[in-house]
């Protein structure tokens, strides 16, 4: 019992250790995290579920439909 108590509890302490979590607004203004993000993501499918993966991969996207239609 208590070795499933030691599971739940290290569980949840590796979860509260993950990284900062940015918006879509975030990775459109910074390049450079974007791209890193978005080379990082691409290395594994479980990757491209996470939040930050999606806001890096929308932030891209808006950049370049914007650019498709700017004059």
């Amino acid at each position: 019992m208590f070795q499933y108590l030691r599971l739940l509890l290290l569980a949840i302490v590796l979860v509260g250790c993950g990284e900062a979590t940015y918006d879509v607004d975030y990775y459109a203004s910074h390049d450079t995290e974007r791209l890193e993000k978005l080379d990082w993501c691409k290395k594994s499918m479980d990757r491209k579920l996470l939040t930050n993966c999606l806001n890096a991969l929308d932030a891209d996207t808006d950049i370049k439909v914007n650019k498709m239609f700017e004059k």
